[in-house]
């Protein structure tokens, strides 16, 4: 990928949060460094930092897309009503989607990779 002074905050954006981001998102915190990109432009540099293995794109919902640094393998827990985002990091929960595994194959389905969320209500929102 082209190093640009844009492709290198949207790199340093990703490296510095922690969690899922949208585009618009994206857009706020270039902005905040003073920084503007139109949307077209940050899906392609996205784009290439997915196709790089850098960041991972996350479908938490079925209208929005989230993107974040690849790091540790874990899911995600989305506040319905806020839309905060809470990363889990649990071997519980891997461990209980390996037994899913077994199951399937106990079917004939051999599962290659997963990805879910987990939605709800956040401690604010339930008040």
């Amino acid at each position: 990928m082209r190093s640009t002074v844009l492709s290198r905050a949207v790199s340093e954006i990703f490296r510095s949060h922690r969690g899922p981001i949208t585009i618009p998102q994206l857009r706020e915190f270039l902005h905040a460094k003073g920084l503007s990109a139109h949307k077209t432009t940050l899906y392609r540099i996205v784009r290439r930092l997915c196709e790089a293995g850098m960041v991972e794109e996350l479908m938490l919902d079925t209208s929005v897309a989230y993107y974040e640094m690849q790091r540790v393998h874990h899911h995600h827990a989305v506040c319905s009503v806020c839309e905060h985002i809470f990363c889990l990091s649990d071997l519980v929960i891997e461990r209980g989607l390996r037994r899913v595994g077994s199951l399937l194959s106990r079917h004939g389905f051999f599962f290659i990779d997963h990805q879910f969320s987990l939605h709800g209500l956040c401690k604010a929102c339930q008040k």
